[in-house]
């Protein structure tokens, strides 16, 4: 049974924000801190002395960082020129101010490669993600999908999810076990979304998701809980022997 790390997103627009957010991310129960750039003002004219600030303010935090500046199409803040986006996020890769970089899948395999192999140099992890905001797909093709991200350079996996219905988020948990059991050496993040999908944020480590995500200050998608909630839940579950712990499903 894995114990996931909680990674709470910080979505500023201002750096003055920013150092808010940051500061109360120190002081929080989250493993992982993950910068939203796509809410920082600004981020659409590319990659200058704020955005770089911004970094720096993050860092202060002391935590592990991911990058993501999330397509407009899966969940992003502001609609930017994919050469644009590209720019922002190979210039954050090479300050190796970051520890991790999420890329969506979607992007396709030309805007990923170069990207991976520039992170990959400067010994950032790469996230290759995939999000649904309207549906659940059938157990054997989320897990299909997640062996497809696993072969662009990944050195973890994410799927984020919605459920229509309760055997929706049954679904995404019984395809992240599937794939965990495939493909044990590439961790897996995943999530299923809304307030149906809740338990998927608290028994996720159950079926092998190694992250999930809570909410600091404003949610960046569906259903996140409070970051010192989740923390509380997490560690009364984790006290537990493992066929209780499945026993509360």
């Amino acid at each position: 049974m894995i114990k996931p790390k909680i990674c709470v997103p910080i979505t500023g627009k201002t750096i003055q924000e920013i150092e808010k957010e940051s500061r109360e991310a120190k002081k929080s129960a989250a493993d992982i801190i993950e910068w939203r750039a796509d809410y920082f003002s600004g981020i659409s004219s590319g990659f200058n002395e704020d955005t770089q600030k911004a970094l720096k303010v993050i860092n202060e935090a002391g935590k592990p960082v991911i990058f993501t500046l999330r397509l407009n199409g899966e969940g992003g803040a502001v609609k930017i020129p994919q050469n644009t986006r590209h720019s922002i996020m190979l210039e954050a890769i090479n300050l190796s101010a970051v520890n991790y970089i999420d890329i969506e899948f979607a992007n396709g395999a030309d805007f990923i490669s170069p990207l991976a192999q520039a992170a990959h140099r400067n010994n950032i992890k790469v996230i290759i993600s995939g999000h649904d905001f309207t549906q659940t797909p059938q157990r054997d093709e989320i897990v299909s999908l997640l062996c497809e991200y696993g072969k662009n350079f990944a050195d973890l996996v994410k799927i984020a999810v919605m459920p229509q219905r309760d055997s929706d988020v049954f679904m995404l948990l019984s395809a992240a076990l599937k794939y965990s059991e495939m493909n044990g050496s590439l961790p897996l993040i995943a999530i299923s979304m809304g307030e149906l999908g809740l338990s998927s944020r608290i028994y996720g480590g159950l079926f092998g998701s190694v992250l999930t995500f809570a909410q600091l200050n404003e949610a960046t998608a569906p259903g996140q809980i409070p970051v010192e909630r989740l923390e509380g839940i997490l560690a009364e579950l984790h006290k537990l022997p493992n066929g209780e712990a499945h026993r509360l499903i």
